[in-house]
């Protein structure tokens, strides 16, 4: 079965003041240290779903980041980690724009732009003793 999905030609940019102070990614763990040192890039690191080269940013911490993460995991060993991004400091600087597919009670953000390290850090990551379901 095939899925089509309608996308806006342009998504909405996001107004300065629509942005809170602090913004949050789920990422692998393996790429935490890359990212701390070089920033996160818009990439889509080869996954196999169809996602355009973005940066995407949930507009409030995931409580249930961990769940979310579990539908990101293509493999059962990969954990991952949430980043918290100080997004105070991006105003004026990265143009942001609203995530369509995203429309849940936790809407994201994404930007094409390089988010610059130095307003990134670690906040959690899964524990190689918890379970991983697929």
């Amino acid at each position: 079965p095939h899925n089509m999905y309608f996308r806006p030609k342009f998504d909405q940019k996001v107004k300065e003041n629509g942005i809170p102070n602090e913004c949050f990614h789920i990422c692998p763990t393996k790429l935490v240290n890359k990212i701390l040192k070089q920033g996160l890039h818009p990439k889509d690191y080869g996954r196999k779903s169809n996602h355009p080269e973005r940066v995407y940013l949930f507009l409030q911490k995931p409580i249930i980041w961990k769940e979310i993460a579990r539908t990101f995991r293509e493999s059962r060993n990969e954990k991952y980690s949430l980043l918290k991004i100080d997004t105070s400091k991006l105003y004026n600087k990265i143009d942001f724009y609203f995530d369509s597919l995203t429309m849940t009670d936790n809407p994201a953000i994404y930007t094409n732009e390089t988010i610059p390290s130095q307003y990134i850090i670690e906040i959690d990551r899964e524990k190689n003793n918890e379970e991983s379901f697929i």
